[in-house]
C-alpha cells in the first residue's frame, strides 16, 4: 500500500540541445525511501506497457534520485502530463458532472483499450476509479489509463 508520502510536481523540461528552446511539461511522481519498492514496481510495469494504447507514458528507464529540502532521499518517476487531470477532475467541467453521450462512448472505448493493454500483459487493475483515469486532450482526443493508484491496484494474473 502507498504511504501518504508520495507527491506529484509539475515540471517544465527544456531541451538544452534544441536551438529553439523547446520545452515540455511532465508530471514528476516523488516518493521517499519507504515507498521506493512501490514506485520502482510502477516504473517496471509502465516500461513493460510503454507504447501500448491508453497507457500513460513514463520517461526514462530508471527512477531519478535526489534529496528533499530536508536532506531526505527522494525517488522520482517522470510521467506524461495529463493536461485535463483525472477523470474525476474533468467531470467538474460539465453541469451536474454529467458527460454527453458521445463523450461517454469515447471514454468507454478508450478505457476498454487500456484494459486490453493491461490484461494482455498479464496484469489486472484492482483500483479502477475516476481518480486513476487520466484525461489528455489534444487534436486527437484521448485518455490514458493509470494514475497514482496504479502500483497498488495492478496485480499479475
Amino acid at each position: 500500500m502507498h504511504s501518504n508520502e508520495e507527491f506529484i510536481h509539475l515540471v517544465r523540461y527544456t531541451n538544452p540541445d534544441d536551438d529553439d528552446g523547446s520545452s515540455f511539461l511532465t508530471a514528476v511522481k516523488n516518493s521517499y525511501d519507504e515507498d521506493y519498492d512501490n514506485l520502482n514496481r510502477e516504473l517496471q510495469v509502465l516500461r513493460e506497457l510503454r507504447g501500448y494504447p491508453r497507457i500513460i507514458t513514463c520517461f526514462g528507464d530508471y527512477l531519478e534520485e535526489g534529496l528533499s529540502s530536508y536532506g531526505n532521499r527522494v525517488y522520482k518517476l517522470l510521467l506524461d502530463y495529463a493536461s485535463e487531470g483525472s477523470l474525476n477532475a474533468f467531470l467538474n467541467n460539465f453541469p451536474d458532472r454529467k458527460l454527453h453521450e458521445p463523450l461517454i462512448k469515447d471514454f468507454t472505448r478508450m478505457i476498454l483499450e487500456g484494459l486490453v493493454s493491461i490484461h494482455g500483459h498479464g496484469y489486472v487493475h484492482c483500483d479502477m476509479n475516476s481518480d486513476n483515469l487520466l484525461v489528455f486532450l489534444s487534436s486527437t482526443e484521448h485518455s490514458s489509463f493509470m494514475g497514482e493508484g496504479f502500483s497498488v491496484g495492478c496485480e499479475r494474473k
